[in-house]
């Protein structure tokens, strides 16, 4: 099919190659039929790809090989895709003139195993992103060997090749490179490893609003995430990091707060650093005390919210998400349980938490995400029950999508004149309620995290300051913080 995408721009088009059974590969005047091919095997096979009949082509690889594009083969065309999350299905995006061509990155995606040896995964989405100019994501699936390749891949620069788990899956995703690769080359045997997540130790707390389905807590790139340690060595330097493909993306000091307790409060991460990361604490520990060290898997979620037009959260809305593998569509909603999205989350249609907060880690794309909620309609057309938002490119990761449904205007009070009554008592305020330092009216993270930065001198005073002593000490401290956060964990039943 060529399929005109002047959407996109004037005169661009894509190529696309459909298969849905292939049980022959040669006619007889290529040999099919004689000595060497029976039934349209053998003899010289059929190639696949595309030329503008003077310099510039692209061959798939399999091409004249012999039962290397047949159904029954492991490489079959049925079982393989390029930028498109259907098997058989090939996209050629044809922009400015130029086709792809030119180099190729192989490998295969092996999974962890409990002890034995690593195993092929079958099923797995893959992804090669180009770093030296903004163009979409290149996207392939492995075949039953766990195999996948990428070809007609721009050279002269990076790539970054990140495989997802296969849907049923409990392994992480994982990102390799950056992979140089030279005009025309090729790179083979990039295998990359997926991964068994590795738990929270029990003496470590990581305040987050929820886990994957495998354990792992998930945290939104948008908000502050409160960290401790217990029962570790008194009087030591203890810091913290995050780690991304085995470099150190950010990372900071934890502050002693009783006895072998640290804690610290990691800053938002933004949509950048999203996806999956190891958070390392090292605590350096007087002599002759070893020195400690504890490391354990997060999933930093790009997150949106759904709110009214009045600006609050919509606890319980429903929020779907849908992908095409071109910005014109047609968009269809994800399975639940796809493998294009992160195993941190593969629900679908999902609801928002109690802040009207959502989250999905997908793999390279177009998508859209709808909002509905009961009694709520669309801003803009009170007919129709719900909002989507416009055609988002995935990558880059999008973070702070603000959906907006109108759920009813709050009708304020008709204010009726009083008469003055003479001596009228002054209403006594409420009591402050302990430990509620930005008088929200509850106490939660954000309360700890605030002292911690009061302590630090981030700020200079809170609303409710006085509410932040919740020892009892004449003073706010880092200690104030710490009992803060094992009473929102439930490990204290009240302050």
């Amino acid at each position: 099919l060529l399929v005109d995408r002047s959407d996109v721009g004037v005169g661009d088009f894509d190529i696309i190659f459909n298969y849905d059974q292939i049980q022959w590969e040669t006619g007889c005047a290529s040999g099919g039929c004689e000595i060497g091919g029976t039934d349209g095997l053998g003899g010289s096979s059929a190639r696949v790809g595309y030329s503008n009949g003077s310099d510039t082509s692209l061959e798939l690889p399999g091409s004249a090989v012999n039962g290397a594009f047949l159904d029954s083969s492991p490489s079959g065309l049925i079982h393989d895709s390029r930028n498109s999350l259907e098997n058989g299905r090939y996209v050629f995006p044809v922009r400015g003139g130029a086709a792809p061509t030119g180099g190729s990155i192989s490998g295969r995606v092996l999974g962890e195993t409990n002890g034995g040896p690593a195993v092929p995964l079958a099923g797995a989405l893959v992804q090669a992103c180009f770093t030296l100019v903004p163009k979409p994501c290149d996207v392939t699936t492995t075949n039953a060997n766990g195999e996948y390749i990428f070809t007609g891949l721009q050279g002269g620069g990076n790539y970054f090749v990140t495989a997802f788990p296969p849907a049923g899956s409990s392994l992480g995703p994982r990102t390799i490179g950056a992979l140089f690769l030279a005009e025309g080359a090729t790179l083979i045997d990039q295998d990359i490893l997926l991964l068994t997540p590795v738990p929270v130790p029990s003496n470590v707390t990581i305040v987050s609003p929820g886990n994957a389905p495998d354990g792992t807590p998930v945290i939104y790139s948008d908000r502050s995430t409160p960290l401790t340690q217990t029962a570790s060595c008194p009087g030591g330097v203890a810091t913290w990091s995050i780690i991304r493909g085995g470099v150190v993306v950010d990372g900071g000091p934890m502050v002693e707060t009783s006895p072998g307790t640290y804690t610290a409060t990691i800053p938002p991460q933004g949509a950048a650093r999203a996806g999956r990361a190891d958070i390392k604490i090292s605590i350096d520990c007087p002599a002759p005390t070893p020195d400690k060290q504890s490391v354990f898997d997060i999933y930093i979620d790009p997150s949106g919210n759904v709110r009214t037009v009045q600006g609050d959260p919509i606890a319980g809305a429903t929020v779907t998400l849908f992908r095409s593998d071109t910005s014109a569509g047609p968009f269809e909603p994800l399975p639940d349980g796809d493998p294009a999205m992160s195993p941190s989350n593969r629900t679908n249609p999902d609801t928002t938490d109690a802040d009207g907060h959502f989250g999905w880690l997908v793999v390279a794309g177009f998508y859209i995400v709808r909002a509905e909620a009961t009694d709520c309609v669309s801003p803009t057309d009170p007919g129709q029950s719900f909002v989507e938002t416009e055609v988002l490119e995935i990558p880059p990761e999008v973070t702070g999508l603000d959906i907006r449904l109108d759920c009813g205007e709050v009708t304020p009070p008709t204010s009726t004149p009083t008469p003055p009554v003479a001596a009228t008592p002054t209403p006594t305020p409420p009591a402050e309620l302990t430990g509620d330092v930005n008088c929200s009216g509850d106490v939660n993270s954000i309360d700890a995290s605030l002292v911690l930065q009061l302590v630090a001198g981030l700020v200079g005073s809170l609303p409710c300051e006085d509410a932040g002593d919740v020892n009892d000490s004449s003073e706010v401290n880092s200690i104030d913080a710490t009992i803060i956060l094992q009473f929102v964990a439930g490990l204290i039943p009240s302050l």
